[in-house]
């Protein structure tokens, strides 16, 4: 058998260092570098063909110059999105999303995404689930977030200042709140005062809301915004002394809002239920203040008071409440004054004096007059006096109101 000889005075080379077995560090370092570049050539391939897909313009930041116009074009929309939101009470909408333009506006945002490392970062790649509010209330605070603006209406900027309040954006929920309270009406103030307790808004806009309640409280208790109120803010609303409402009023409001309140929780419409979810609310109806008759056609057949209750209040109404266990409020409310249900009438002359009436022929009369009035509110005809130089004749007239606005 030969022998092999080896020379002591060899000096290994760097090829003499590498490990070529199939396991070595160095073959696995290689494969990987190769992995990542195919990958990365790859996810190449796939952007240009979903560009294609989509309809996209591979250079389409060219007919964007700013910031701002960029961020425009990329809201809502797949391109680059790295985030989807599933958004809705019922029916689900997903709406894409990119991490960093929501980093960068919210606080909340920031630490769901980049709060917890690469190891969040990962986690937060699948959908996201919002059920709080609806899907146009969601794309007006992500309008806000990508460019600026926001498209605000009476319906959903409660929802926009709720998520602008959640997510932490301070001046999207400062114009929310300029708006509604520049929009409030008799139809929307309800849902606005719901959500100026959920969320602990300004004063001043829960006080502007109850103004107009208190003023309109009979239409607003027979408005079905009435039925959609929480509990918290029927009992405030009961319980005021302020309010410019017949007592059986709210009596009927308050029974429909019951059964709506029995349907939501899927319990069986009974006296009994209703008065349950009623709860203090109940007790916060001022029964003294109805006329005995009222009472009695209505109230005492209803069997929402018990026997004792019903017995009790007919005592007070044949003697006084002060001396009888009535166990609801005594004390009168706003009365419907005048001057509280109207604004002052203001009458405005054409003529110095309508004794010395100018002398027009008959082909005059036939021309049309007119009278501008430019106001800085909004202002009610209640009427007009017309007057003429001839006396018993019958005179056709026609009067039309046209309301032109001028931005100035």
């Amino acid at each position: 058998m030969d022998e092999i000889s080896v020379d002591s005075h060899h000096k290994p080379n760097n090829l003499d260092k590498l490990d070529l077995r199939p396991t070595s560090k160095v073959d696995c370092s290689l494969e990987c570098s190769l992995d990542w570049r195919n990958n990365s050539y790859g996810r190449k391939l796939a952007l240009r063909a979903s560009l294609r897909y989509t309809g996209e313009d591979d250079q389409w930041q060219i007919n964007h110059s700013s910031l701002r116009e960029r961020n425009k074009y990329m809201f809502n929309r797949e391109l680059f999105s790295d985030v989807r939101f599933l958004v809705g009470r019922a029916d689900k909408t997903s709406i894409p999303a990119h991490r960093y333009i929501l980093a960068i506006s919210s606080p909340v945002f920031s630490s769901l995404f980049y709060a917890f490392g690469a190891l969040q970062l990962e986690q937060t790649r699948e959908q996201i689930e919002v059920s709080e509010c609806e899907p146009d209330a969601f794309l007006e605070m992500l309008r806000y977030m990508y460019y600026d603006e926001v498209q605000l209406t009476t319906c959903n900027v409660p929802e926009v200042l709720f998520l602008a309040q959640k997510y932490l954006i301070p001046s999207l929920a400062k114009i929310c709140t300029e708006f509604v309270e520049n929009n409030l009406t008799v139809e929307n103030t309800l849902p606005v005062l719901d959500h100026c307790f959920l969320l602990g808004v300004s004063k001043g806009l829960e006080k502007q809301c109850w103004s107009i309640i208190d003023k309109h409280a009979s239409e607003v208790a027979e408005h079905n915004q009435f039925l959609d109120i929480d509990h918290g803010t029927l009992t405030a609303l009961l319980s005021r002394d302020t309010l410019v409402a017949k007592e059986m009023v709210l009596f009927r409001a308050a029974v429909k809002w019951a059964g709506h309140e029995c349907q939501r929780l899927s319990i069986p419409l009974t006296v009994e239920n209703k008065r349950k979810v009623l709860g203090d609310a109940f007790h916060s109806i001022r029964f003294p203040l109805m006329s005995m008759k009222e009472f009695t056609d209505e109230v005492a057949q209803s069997s929402f008071l018990s026997h004792e209750e019903v017995a009790n209040m007919y005592i007070g109404f044949n003697s006084s409440f002060e001396s009888c266990k009535v166990k609801f409020p005594t004390e009168p409310r706003a009365k419907p004054a005048h001057h509280q249900l109207q604004e002052p009438v203001l009458r405005c002359s054409r003529f110095e004096s309508n004794a010395l009436r100018p002398k027009l022929s008959t082909e005059a009369l036939a021309q049309q007059s007119t009278v501008k009035f430019k106001v800085n509110r909004s202002i009610r005809i209640t009427g007009v006096a017309l007057f003429t130089t001839f006396t018993n004749t019958s005179q056709l007239f026609q009067i039309e109101l046209r309301d032109k606005v001028v931005l100035c």
